[in-house]
């Protein structure tokens, strides 16, 4: 109980820090576009609530803010009216809607630009692999194959093949599968109940006599 309780809360927090980033991302192309469409920019924050630290550059002010979720910038001609003013209720000049449509599509395509580089940087240094499993559960099986007259049904458990614990990949499951030779028996839970399921796999004439598996399973992500 205890770690999927802590399982969950890490999930939160990722999530959490995700979403922040995205947000932080989203805000920060605002910020460039209104800054290069000379818009007047009050405020650029890390975070929301109370301010902990902040410096000012070419007349905005630059925050670190306590709650570190995201951020936000302060853009007063951004605001639909037609007579912006500025903190100290000064009054700035009307952004036109080509300084106003420019500012506000640069969230978005922040956020775009922002996913097109992670996912380079994730193909470049990442590595591809199967998912770990420790138990294979049943998506489908086609009906009239010889696992359905087995007695295999979707949402069964395999946890061993030939007797053997499970490979901790499908991928590798299958190979074991695909090369078995003769009968084959499936360790199956079902409703917290063990059973072994034993037949004899189709085999595909046009590959060599493989065995072909009629079934699918649930990956995970």
């Amino acid at each position: 109980m205890l770690t999927t309780i802590l399982a969950m809360v890490v999930t939160v927090l990722v999530v959490c820090l995700l979403l922040g980033v995205c947000i932080f991302v989203h805000e920060f192309g605002h910020l460039l576009a209104a800054l290069a469409c000379g818009l007047h920019v009050e405020r650029f924050s890390l975070g929301f609530g109370r301010r902990l630290w902040g410096w000012h550059v070419r007349g905005v002010e630059y925050t670190i803010s306590l709650l570190l979720f995201g951020g936000y910038v302060a853009l007063p001609q951004l605001e639909p009216t037609d007579k912006p003013v500025d903190r100290n209720g000064a009054p700035l000049p009307v952004a036109k809607p080509w300084q106003r449509m420019v500012t506000a599509l640069a969230g978005p395509l922040a956020n775009v630009a922002f996913g097109f580089g992670l996912a380079l940087v994730v193909y470049w240094v990442g590595t591809s692999r199967p998912a770990p499993m420790d138990r294979y559960v049943v998506h489908s099986v086609e009906e009239d194959s010889p696992e359905y007259t087995a007695g295999l049904r979707p949402d069964d458990a395999i946890v061993k093949v030939n007797g053997t614990a499970a490979p901790d990949s499908w991928q590798a499951a299958v190979e074991k599968i695909v090369l078995s030779t003769g009968d084959l028996t499936l360790g199956v839970e079902r409703a917290g109940a063990a059973l072994d399921l034993t037949y004899r796999p189709a085999r595909n004439p046009g590959f060599e006599g493989l065995a072909v598996p009629f079934f699918q399973v649930r990956m995970p992500v």
